[in-house]
């Protein structure tokens, strides 16, 4: 495990990014934020995350961690997600929450994704005012598998969670057998998939991903298809929606909280 040391004068919006990476954790202090992360995963994504968080941030040093039982550590801080009656995520060690439609039980281990950060949530939103009902879904970086899970209790027949994470896809895995749903976990990319005609896409991922695999997202989207998009800040919305435009794929709507932003798009007709 390292720990991951920024200068910033704005770490809410530093943490906000950095979010959209497979770090597990964050500590916010006056113009600086410590970021834990495996030194694997570091590794991988260093360059990316100092490239993406240029013009806000500088990078003060990456020390080392002492080895630590991190999943207890993380227990103690988690709390349950509850958005509106609609949905609520926890942990398996929280009592049952039954004010809501649907209860999400998430077991994150080392994997990315409890419910906490803003871009789930939006996504969680924008699922509520979506038609699942007998669906193929493809939910791609999938992390812990919640927006997998969502989409099987709201009626999708058929829902592939794709990450490249092997963590994460044996994570999704457990979690969804806690749930008692079945979705087909994958480690890969979505190059890795055939040109299968989801009727659903989801991708919460961060923004040089998307511009990136947008030409594949349309090549495994059903004409009538719906893609819902969010790990976009505000500010990205414009070259966000002008790469979509060059797949002839269109935004129907948004939504947005804090810095993030959520769009739902669909083919030009």
């Amino acid at each position: 495990m390292f720990c991951i040391e920024f200068d910033t004068e704005q770490p809410e919006l530093l943490i906000g990014l950095l979010s959209t990476y497979p770090f597990e954790g964050f500590q916010e202090f006056e113009e600086r934020v410590e970021a834990y992360i495996e030194s694997v995963a570091w590794n991988a994504i260093e360059n990316d995350v100092l490239a993406a968080i240029e013009g806000i941030s500088t990078l003060r040093k990456a020390d080392r961690l002492p080895d630590k039982n991190w999943n207890a550590v993380w227990e103690a801080s988690f709390s349950p997600v509850i958005i509106d009656d609609f949905c609520a995520i926890r942990a398996s060690f929280h009592p049952p929450i039954t004010t809501c439609q649907h209860e999400i039980i998430i077991d994150p281990k080392m994997a990315f994704g409890t419910g906490h950060h803003e871009t789930t949530e939006l996504m969680i939103r924008q699922m509520h005012n979506m038609d699942f009902a007998g669906k193929t879904v493809l939910d791609l970086g999938c992390g812990t598998g919640i927006l997998a899970i969502l989409a099987v209790k709201l009626g999708a027949t058929e829902v592939i969670a794709v990450d490249n994470d092997p963590e994460a896809v044996s994570n999704a895995k457990e979690n969804s057998t806690i749930n008692g749903v079945h979705i087909t976990c994958i480690h890969g990319i979505i190059e890795d998939l055939p040109t299968h005609g989801y009727d659903r896409v989801l991708a919460n991922i961060n923004r040089n991903v998307l511009l990136e695999i947008m030409p594949d997202i349309k090549r495994v989207l059903r004409p009538d298809g719906i893609l819902l998009l969010s790990g976009i800040l505000v500010e990205d919305k414009a070259v966000i929606e002008r790469t979509a435009h060059l797949e002839n794929l269109y935004r129907q709507n948004e939504q947005s909280l804090g810095e993030w932003l959520s769009i739902l798009m669909m083919v030009d007709k």
